[in-house]
């Protein structure tokens, strides 16, 4: 289910509602073209009072075109174990990374590889 908002003022109801750190979570990454950096620092913000996926930001980073910090972020969640990870080998969002040896070493290490 995507989540639209119409600004990131809107963001404390709908991403509690769904679960998301924030409603644009829901289209993530290059669907939010001007937005991405207005929702990564909502992303962070959040992240200083409770837990935040680093899925979330690595999706918002591959829309910004900055894979080494998407890679990062990505390494974190596989570290945290989050749960989002599980989408990390069929996500179209994550495609520009899909050439990176990073990433193909993190489906490696999860076990999903191609």
């Amino acid at each position: 289910m995507l989540i639209k908002a119409d600004s990131v003022a809107s963001v404390p109801a709908a991403g509690m509602m769904t679960n998301l750190p924030c409603p644009e979570c829901g289209e993530r990454g290059t669907r939010l073209g001007r937005k991405s950096e207005q929702v990564l620092q909502e992303l962070r913000r959040r992240s200083e009072r409770r837990y935040v996926s680093p899925y979330f930001l690595a999706t918002v980073y591959v829309g910004l075109g900055r894979k080494e910090q998407a890679l990062i972020s990505l390494e974190n969640g596989y570290a945290d174990r989050s749960t989002f990870m599980v989408i990390t080998k069929d996500d179209p969002e994550l495609d520009p990374l899909r050439s990176e040896p990073r990433f193909l070493a993190l489906l490696r290490g999860m076990g999903v590889e191609k």
